[in-house]
């Protein structure tokens, strides 16, 4: 038997059912989002075209992109994601 801990952060919601696009768009639009910076696995980005639809989505929307999250990573905002919103955030 393995042992462990798994931390959740604060999320609200799990959409599933309908293509990945889609989702992102809804909730953006339930947000009110203007900018969106994607934090995507990279074998996700890499292997499938799922992270190209959601950004043809976004359209303009779409600001950027991380593609260097770890698996089933519950913690959105560690390090390797701080350092590249900073980074992104100088270019504007």
């Amino acid at each position: 038997m393995q042992s462990g801990v798994i931390k959740f952060g604060l999320m609200e919601r799990v959409l599933f059912g309908q293509p990945a696009a889609n989702a992102v768009i809804d909730e953006i639009e339930r947000i009110g989002a203007s900018r969106v910076f994607l934090l995507v696995g990279g074998t996700l980005n890499r292997e499938t075209n799922e992270v190209d639809k959601i950004k043809g989505a976004l359209g303009d929307k779409f600001c950027g992109l991380h593609d260097s999250m770890p698996a089933h990573s519950p913690e959105m905002l560690s390090s390797s994601v701080l350092i590249p919103l900073v980074l992104r955030r100088q270019t504007y």
